[in-house]
């Protein structure tokens, strides 16, 4: 029997896209949305391969988010506080691992998140193009 109340670790990598201008100086949040239920809105501040600058073009950013287990994921919210010199982001993809399910998530966005560019969001909705087995 899994505690409802035991938080659980999801695994969030962040790739951010290579284009030019592609990097961002904003903090960037999540909100999970699951069968269970949704988490709040969390900024990713501490990254686990802590490169001290984060969302520079075409890297990947790795998080760990502990929060309430929500079952399946159905779609996540992804956006930034829009603060900075270089506030638009052009995001690539976002991959989720729980470890505890043995699922991972995959994310393609590859688009602006920008005042200035495209629709003008800086906040997107986004479903699961995949749901992969791993081990647990």
């Amino acid at each position: 029997n899994i505690n409802i109340f035991t938080d659980i670790s999801y695994h969030i990598s962040i790739k951010t896209g290579d284009v030019p201008g592609a990097s961002s100086d904003s903090k960037v949040l999540i909100k999970l949305y699951g069968e269970k239920a949704d988490t709040k809105k969390e900024f990713l501040l501490v990254s686990d391969n802590d490169l001290g600058n984060y969302f520079e073009r075409s890297r990947i950013d790795i998080f760990t988010l502990d929060t309430m287990d929500i079952g399946k994921i159905h779609r996540i919210l992804i956006g930034h506080d829009n603060v900075g010199l270089q506030a638009g982001w052009h995001l690539g993809s976002v991959q989720i691992i729980i470890p505890v399910h043995g699922k991972m998530y995959n994310f393609p966005c590859n688009r602006w998140l920008d005042k200035n560019e495209a629709d003008g969001k800086v906040e997107i909705m986004t479903y699961p193009s995949e749901i992969m087995e791993i081990e647990k």
